[in-house]
């Protein structure tokens, strides 16, 4: 595979400075972060998982203490402490690590929950164990402080988390021919190399990849035969307190398609499986394809995500439709209400467009990316950064959350849950969402993500500084950039789908004058010889629109949904009463926005005039069609759901024709 990889900028040349973006990463510094450290390592929290790996005494307070969610905790931490170090902050990550490290055991393994209550059985059960996967974060948790701090200590840990995994699996004498059950370490030991340089952490990050979904009469799947070897010498196939979990749902799972191991990687051609792991999969599968030029994997990757986006994702950019085994479904089995859109999944969506971006700059993975970037992680915290949300449904009746398949369906988020994965993954991703803005390569800068920041690009051309405002964003089109430095190079803006197919023309103009606009794989493209100041005007319309589904979509037929720009939006029972299935919305019906100031801290809200079904009627069924009558039907942006008081959503409602 002969490509041009593009490279995304490091945290250090690119930083926010103001609009939307800049309003959340203040949120993740003085909300979340301090939040989440609180939780995690106040007694009976995840930190006394460590305490007690690592010899100390810890009282038993009963609470279920994992450990797991730490590492993703420390890598948001460091983003946070590189946008605002804090002396305070860098003390109790340095005691964190200081901590981890003296759990950590003498061949570098770090798995403080396996160490403190069932140190027998490290590695011998991988398949559910999520070892490696905590490990994985662990090692990007201590990457990242190093990077932040400068704390020798912590890069140490990382190298010795990967030393250790180069020691023990692979095919040599002595060594497990295996992988973890939850993918994860993957995207961290390739991390891991790209930080150090060293090849090892490339070759584990290879054979975890291609020896996962292996099975030959002369190879025997690793899980088959981890399981029989358990059963062999312990009597049961999954060790510790999952195991009657693990065997009870065993049938269920198919031929281990549930971990992505029911095939190897180059012949994953279609999405399935748990949805959070098929995304860490793939990713790494992308990293992999991208550092070695391997074609196998590309194709496998490219198949993988047009599926996604084509077959299984949901409008708010939200994907893994069933809930039972949090996983990808049919393809158009899209149900509204009762979608498990775990927030996490939607982080790992826009983790592997990223990876397909780099390798293919063609504008759609960048519109992904947004898609789930405003719409399910946005929505996955509330405005005060202390409550989340784990599943995004596009349609919530409290009445009908009784039912066993709305289990996971909550109509207002959560402080804190025991599977707390979700509230530092979005706390990470939101600290390091200024690298999702720009990509560059040769003499190009890609503009990916459209937020108000500065950035600075080694160019074939020389040092090349760009500053982009944009600070009404995404509620308005209006960016422009300024140009640092006399340079020869191309800008490359990306065009939203979302404008494309509102059939509105976005207007170029650099220096105050009107240029036509060629364009190249979704990107407008501008060449030119810079001078400092020069300046470029990029103005999007953003207009309401109807978006309708795909008619293969079965839950979703002769349904219409409105959206603005990047934002889809949604209907609460605040503004629109109870019973919002009986709404309708005319096809001739105008759309018409307002900005709302004192409204969930400034926002366009969407109204037009519809019909909803009157409740005259009493009797339960009857051959009288119901009377209607007229409403004003109002939408707020989806991330904003769940701000105010408890009660009903939706996103799609029927269109009324004539």
């Amino acid at each position: 595979m002969e490509k041009k990889i593009l490279k995304e900028c490091d945290l250090t040349a690119v930083s926010i400075t103001g609009g939307l973006w800049k309003k959340y990463q203040d949120l993740l510094v003085e909300h979340m972060v301090p939040y989440q450290l609180n939780i995690l390592t106040q007694p009976g929290g995840s930190l006394d998982t460590v305490r007690e790996a690592a010899g100390e005494t810890v009282e038993d307070t009963g609470a279920k203490r994992k450990g797991t969610d730490l590492g993703k905790l420390l890598e948001a931490a460091s983003y946070s402490y590189m946008l605002r170090p804090d002396p305070a902050l860098k003390e109790k990550l340095d005691a964190l690590v200081d901590l981890l490290c003296r759990a950590q055991l003498e061949d570098g393994y770090l798995n403080p929950f396996l160490t403190a209550h069932r140190k027998e059985d490290r590695l011998q059960s991988l398949l559910m164990s999520h070892e490696l996967y905590s490990m994985g974060h662990l090692m990007e948790g201590m990457l990242m402080w190093h990077k932040a701090s400068g704390n020798e200590q912590a890069l140490k840990s990382a190298e010795r988390m990967g030393d250790c995994l180069h020691l023990h699996f692979g095919h040599g004498e002595g060594q497990i021919p295996g992988y973890d059950g939850h993918p994860e370490v993957e995207m961290a030991l390739y991390r891991l190399y790209t930080y150090t340089g060293k090849k090892e952490y490339l070759e584990t990050v290879r054979f975890f990849v291609e020896e996962r979904g292996q099975e030959s009469p002369e190879h025997p799947h690793f899980y088959d035969y981890e399981q029989e070897r358990n059963i062999r010498l312990y009597g049961k196939p999954v060790l510790g307190t999952i195991a009657d979990w693990a065997d009870r749902h065993r049938p269920y799972w198919g031929h281990y398609e549930y971990f992505l191991a029911d095939k190897p990687a180059r012949e994953q051609k279609e999405p399935h499986g748990h949805a959070v792991r098929a995304m860490y999969f793939y990713c790494a599968m992308a990293d992999l394809a991208a550092e070695t030029g391997d074609a196998g994997l590309y194709e496998a990757c490219q198949s993988l995500f047009h599926e996604i986006e084509t077959n299984n994702m949901y409008l708010n950019g939200s994907i893994g439709q069933d809930d039972f085994w949090e996983g990808i479904g049919k393809a158009y089995d899209l149900p509204s209400d009762y979608a498990y859109s775990e927030t996490c999944a939607s982080v790992g969506l826009i983790l592997f467009a990223q990876r397909m971006l780099k390798m293919d700059p063609s504008a759609h993975y960048a519109d992904i990316a947004e898609q789930a970037l405003y719409n399910t992680v946005l929505a996955g915290t509330a405005l005060d950064g202390e409550h989340y949300f784990y599943c995004n449904p596009l349609e919530v009746w409290p009445y009908s959350l009784y039912r066993y398949n709305k289990r996971h369906i909550e109509v207002s988020r959560y402080s804190w849950t025991e599977v707390a994965c979700c509230p530092p993954n979005v706390a990470r991703l939101l600290g390091e969402a200024a690298q999702f803005a720009y990509m560059y390569e040769g003499d190009s800068v890609w503009v990916n993500q459209y937020m108000t920041c500065e950035g600075d690009f080694p160019l074939e051309a020389g040092s090349v500084h760009i500053s982009q405002v944009c600070d009404s964003y995404p509620w308005k089109g209006n960016i422009r950039f300024t140009i640092g430095q006399d340079a020869s190079f191309t800008l490359r803006l990306r065009i939203p789908g979302w404008c494309t197919d509102s059939g509105e023309v976005p207007v170029l103009t650099v220096n105050g004058q009107a240029q036509e606009i060629s364009t190249e794989k979704g990107y407008a493209v501008i060449f030119r010889s810079w001078k400092a100041g020069d300046t470029v005007q990029w103005d999007l319309p953003i207009v309401c629109r109807r978006v309708y589904p795909n008619p293969r979509a079965y839950h979703l037929a002769n349904q219409v949904a409105v959206a603005r720009g990047p934002l889809v939006y949604c209907a609460e029972e605040a503004d629109n009463g109870a019973l919002l299935s009986r709404i309708l919305l005319p096809e001739d019906a105008l759309l018409q926005e307002r900005w709302e100031s004192d409204l969930l801290e400034g926002v366009y809200t969407i109204t037009a005039q519809g019909v909803r079904t009157s409740l005259k009627q009493e009797k339960l069924y009857t051959s009288r069609q119901p009377d209607l009558e007229p409403v004003t039907i109002k939408w707020i942006p989806y991330f904003l759901w769940a701000n105010r008081t408890p009660g009903e959503m939706r996103v799609f409602f029927q269109e009324k024709r004539k």
